[in-house]
Order: C-alpha cells, then structure tokens, then sequence
C-alpha cells in the first residue's frame, strides 16, 4: 500500500550460516490490517499450523504442510455479519488432548472514521471465543 507497510504473511527462517530467507504465507488482497497472530498445531499432525485475526474480524487460517510449505484453509468461523475488530488470537491446547484450541479476542469500541464521526461498529460489546479442533476441515466449518 501507499505507506510503505505490508499487510502479508510471511515466515522467515535462518540458515546455518545466519542468512534470512523469506517465504510468503499469504498477501492480503483486502486491505484489513492483521492484528493478531499464532502458530501452533491445529490438527495433531506435529506440523505449525498458523491462525491471524484481522481488523475487519477476519480469521486466516493456514495448514503446515512441512518443509516451510501452507496452506489456506477456507472457513466460516466468523460470520460475515460479525463487525467486531479481531484484535488477538492464540493456540493452545487448553483441554490436554494434543491439539490446540483457537481463542480469539475481538473488541467491542465503536467504529470511529477521521473526520466523520463514530458509529456502533460492533454491536456485542466485544468477545472472546474459543473453538475447539477435530480434523482441520470441522474446525474451519463450524460456527
């Protein structure tokens, strides 16, 4: 965009002799701003799986496939009428199954625009949700 910062994804490793390599996740076509970000393992595979949250309450989520490699993973975790702002999201295996939860935050402010004004951007004073794994896929299907 015109500012200069990147809204993608990215994942950065460090070979033996220091170097960076940058590998890209996904680019965000959208202009929503990523406000939270997680890794852990979605699917008990043994693979990093990675879960952002965007300002528009969007979740992205991608499977690890191994070897740096992911994958989108299409869901309908948050319904398009839910206007709250992701602001966190964690995993964590809460219940001690082996597979870790998704936990997400969203606010409950307002939707301010410069110059125009305030309006009720999110109407259930914010949340925090939590979904529990079985395979990818249910996880990325139920509401």
């Amino acid at each position: 965009d015109e500012s200069g910062w990147s809204r993608d994804i990215r994942w950065h490793k460090r070979d033996a002799e220091g170097n960076w390599t940058a590998t890209e996740i996904h680019r965000e076509a959208r202009n929503a701003t990523i406000y939270g970000l997680a890794t852990g393992d979605l699917d008990g595979d043994g693979v990093t799986d990675v879960v952002a949250v965007t300002d528009d309450a969007d979740l992205l989520m991608f499977r690890g496939e191994g070897g740096g490699r992911f994958s989108r993973i299409e869901n309908s975790l948050t319904e398009p009428t839910f206007t709250c702002t992701g602001r966190a999201v964690e995993l964590d295996d809460l219940d001690g199954d082996g597979r870790d939860e998704l936990t997400v935050t969203f606010a409950g402010e307002p939707a301010v625009v410069p110059g125009v004004g305030s309006f009720p951007g999110c109407t259930n004073e914010g949340s925090i949700r939590v979904w529990s794994p079985g395979p990818i896929e249910k996880i990325a299907a139920e509401p």
